[in-house]
């Protein structure tokens, strides 16, 4: 669970980052697949703009908010 991977990170386990590389490589390898199937389909344009249509950068505002209650949980969890 997200839980578990935030405590793992927090106690400095090295597992945390394990998985969480785990994780990222399995998305990577997914996303390579999809495409490939689509290049070989001929409809990589239309995956291409759905996926990116998922995948926007995060408007200014909510990283603003998300920043400040991340600043806010480290000084709570150091205090």
């Amino acid at each position: 669970t997200r839980a578990y991977l935030r405590h793992l990170f927090h106690a400095q386990e090295t597992l945390g980052p394990r998985l969480a590389s785990i994780h990222n490589l399995r998305f990577l390898i997914r996303l390579m697949e999809q495409s490939r199937a689509a290049i070989l389909a001929g409809h990589w344009t239309s995956f291409r703009d759905a996926w990116l249509a998922r995948y926007r950068p995060v408007p200014d505002m909510l990283r603003a908010e998300q920043r400040l209650a991340f600043q806010r949980a480290r000084e709570r969890d150091h205090a």
